[in-house]
């Protein structure tokens, strides 16, 4: 688990993206941006890019500090599975997504850390 969870985690997060893809449209006049319907499995989708790299944190993963970049790689491709079109992508949320998922997700990753060093400082005390 430890040596390859990280890749288990970006997988499924990829497949899911695949499967499901939610469009990030930062200026968009309707209520359906590329066709897509919002549902309530895009705000878990959402949720799920931010708890890899807390969980590859806290479950001290092998190579965790590549799971923010995993997981904006995986937005970015389901950009493009969800039919946004390259000039939308390139001027407006390609990089708003590496500007705000890159630091959001590097923060997820050092509460990870944070939590599991907090652990491991007080378990040794719990006899």
């Amino acid at each position: 688990m430890k040596r390859y969870g990280l890749w288990v985690l970006g997988a499924l997060s990829l497949a899911a993206g695949l499967f499901h893809p939610t469009p990030w449209c930062i200026d968009c006049e309707t209520t359906a941006p590329f066709g897509h319907v919002y549902t309530h499995l895009d705000d878990v989708l959402q949720a799920w890019l931010i708890v890899v790299p807390l969980l590859s944190g806290l479950l001290k993963l092998d190579k965790s500090w590549l799971a923010p970049l995993l997981m904006v790689a995986v937005q970015l491709i389901e950009q493009f599975v969800s039919g946004e079109p390259w000039v939308d992508f390139k001027g407006n949320e390609g990089p708003l997504i590496i500007l705000l998922g890159l630091p959001v997700c590097f923060l997820s990753l050092l509460i990870g850390f944070g939590c599991r060093y907090c652990y491991d400082r007080v378990r040794p005390g719990w006899q």
